[in-house]
């Protein structure tokens, strides 16, 4: 590849980022030059194939496989952000599993896919957050076990913490994450509700539940912030601070994320970005806790004990 085409694959994975995906394509920008480029490369591919997935159609799903087989294989892509990407996966030696497993998430969206008990939320949440999480670990430079596991459970929280932004905004286009058994114990008829739906005190408290799981994968999370490399922790802390803080606003909304969508303004956003220069004391708590079933395979599969 030369350089002028190297540029123009760059290139075309910033406009495609920052059109799909603004907020991760400004949190990018706070990462470390070295890490920054290639993190942006495999944003991009990501929002790529979700782009493609949300056509949920069995041609749109043949698409991102062929591509993918395209990106890990020999044969040389003709996109450019799929050019971009084969460079990043054999420049820092990223698994193909942790691409199979993210475009496996991306087709039980397509699918219209619901999760009977939260432990299947939680293998939604590794395959479309966690496997992606632990591609940028590699970008860092970090591949230790109890480094990758952690990175794992900050990615679920962040994933946890979507779907209990975006309840509302999913039931008006028919999908639902929330687990079923959660809202059956609540008394719910999922169809009917997803017909009008409406923040009744059932989905309120099932809501709550969520967001409960999503804080303990925070807490679990952060002594691995601690373990990253010291250029690339403030970016890292500023995510999970910003979206812990989504969390917050949605409990002040008394949880109703159906008829609101939770935003934090920008002077809030500033002051945890600001925030995050400096370590919190629960980074401090041991490393290594073990790995939640959802994603020990993944882990598995590139890990350096």
């Amino acid at each position: 590849m030369t350089t002028r085409e190297a540029s123009s694959d760059w290139s075309a994975c910033r406009s495609l980022l920052r059109k799909e995906s603004p907020g991760l394509y400004f949190g990018s920008l706070s990462l470390p030059p070295r890490v920054r480029q290639p993190a942006v490369v495999l944003y991009a591919f990501a929002a790529s194939l979700s782009k493609t997935s949300r056509e949920a159609t069995p041609i749109a799903l043949t698409d991102i496989r062929s591509r993918v087989d395209r990106v890990v294989g020999d044969a040389r892509p003709t996109n450019p952000i799929d050019r971009a990407m084969a460079a990043v996966l054999r420049d820092f030696a990223i698994p193909r599993a942790l691409i199979d497993a993210l475009v496996e998430g991306f087709s039980w969206d397509a699918s219209g896919r619901r999760y009977a008990t939260v432990s299947g939320l939680l293998d939604y949440c590794a395959r479309v957050s966690a496997a992606p999480g632990m591609a940028m670990c590699l970008l860092m430079g970090a591949r230790k076990r109890s480094v990758l596991e952690r990175s794992c459970d900050l990615s679920i929280a962040i994933q946890l913490t979507r779907v209990v932004r975006d309840v509302g905004a999913h039931a008006r286009e028919g999908r639902l994450y929330l687990p079923l058994e959660w809202l059956e114990e609540a008394g719910v008829d999922v169809d009917a509700w997803l017909t009008t739906p409406r923040p009744t005190d059932a989905i309120l408290d099932v809501i709550r539940r969520v967001r409960k799981t999503a804080d303990s994968f925070f807490l679990r999370a952060d002594p691995g912030i601690a373990a990253l490399p010291f250029d690339c922790r403030p970016a890292v802390r500023a995510s999970r601070y910003i979206y812990a803080g989504i969390l917050s606003e949605i409990e002040q909304r008394g949880y109703d994320s159906v008829t609101h969508t939770a935003r934090l303004s920008w002077p809030r956003k500033l002051r945890l970005i600001t925030r995050a220069l400096r370590p919190s004391r629960s980074e401090t708590r041991p490393l290594d806790e073990g790995a939640d079933a959802s994603f020990a395979t993944l882990v598995d599969s590139v890990a350096i004990n």
